[in-house]
């Protein structure tokens, strides 16, 4: 039986057609992958899902059923409830969703005033909470800081932890990983899969990587130029591929290692012993600002055509 059903699904703007004909299902506890190029619908196809689709763009649909809710019945009020509650979202660049303006505590918090009218005392501890669920420290100095103070990796589990506020049945992760360095995005990734294990949930996941889909996602959807072209659990389609589209996807996946460069090269940039220090916040008046030693003596060379 499945969660989301998506049938039928169309979306235009003005005289062009950006999807057409969509349909998936979304299964209690496993991830869906839509993945396609650049410009082939996914995200627009999921966000589709809470009605977030941007104002210049209509879209209709034979059938989008979450559970027993069918969503095109739902009022504003009740789409409000669903975001952030059933559902909740990781955007794909977390630097641009979070507001600079707010600390970690505000922004978590802010759903679980809205959902669940809870007390600040009851929010902050759900907070510490949320914070040690995602692998960041659970301490009043991580909630009090701003988004520019965190890492990008950092910035992302936020994001998570903010999704997961209210304990939705659905997770969507929109291209969750692309911002961030590829040590970080494997920690990301892991930290994804094992909140749906643990939380029993079920995510949508929106990639172009089929490298990450492979390992991660139990089912998959291939999409081009807004149509499904097709679909199945992904050991099958990706193993055994029965459109050419999807075979050229697999096929254009990056392949092989450069070659070294001669060793006799020219040197072109040479930096030895860098440092970086940043001052912090004065613990009291007259004691010195502690320092963060952000880069500790780093070489490094580049040679030409490197």
């Amino acid at each position: 039986m499945s969660l989301l059903r998506i049938e039928g699904l169309s979306i235009r703007f003005a005289d062009q057609l950006a999807v057409d004909d969509m349909s998936l299902e979304l299964h209690p506890g496993r991830m869906l992958a839509l993945v396609g190029e650049s410009g082939s619908g996914k995200s627009l196809t999921a966000l589709s899902v809470m009605d977030l689709l941007p104002e210049n763009a209509s879209w209709q649909a034979d059938s989008l059923q979450l559970d027993d809710t069918d969503l095109q019945t739902l009022n504003t009020e009740q789409k409000r409830k669903l975001r952030g509650g059933r559902i909740g979202m990781i955007f794909q660049e977390p630097l641009t969703a979070l507001n600079p303006l707010h600390t970690v505590e505000k922004q978590i918090s802010e759903s679980l005033f809205v959902h669940q009218g809870m007390s600040k005392k009851r929010a902050r501890e759900r907070c510490l909470s949320l914070l040690e669920q995602v692998e960041l420290p659970a301490t009043p100095d991580m909630l009090d800081r701003y988004p520019h103070q965190l890492s990008g990796g950092q910035r992302q589990r936020v994001m998570i932890a903010m999704a997961l506020a209210n304990e939705p049945q659905i997770l969507i992760a929109d291209e969750p990983t692309t911002a961030l360095d590829v040590t970080v995005q494997e920690t990301i990734l892991d930290l994804i899969k094992r909140l749906q294990k643990e939380l029993n949930l079920s995510i949508l996941l929106i990639s172009h990587d089929l490298g990450v889909v492979s390992r991660f996602a139990e089912d998959i959807v291939v999409m081009h130029n807004g149509k499904r072209v097709e679909a199945g659990p992904t050991d099958t389609v990706l193993n055994h591929p029965q459109e050419d589209y999807t075979r050229h996807l697999i096929h254009a996946e990056p392949q092989g290692r450069l070659e070294p460069l001669p060793d006799d090269t020219p040197l072109l940039l040479e930096a030895r012993g860098m440092a970086v220090t940043f001052k912090g916040k004065r613990r009291a008046l007259f004691s010195p600002p502690p320092l963060l030693h952000a880069v500790d003596q780093i070489d490094l060379t580049l040679r030409r055509g490197e």
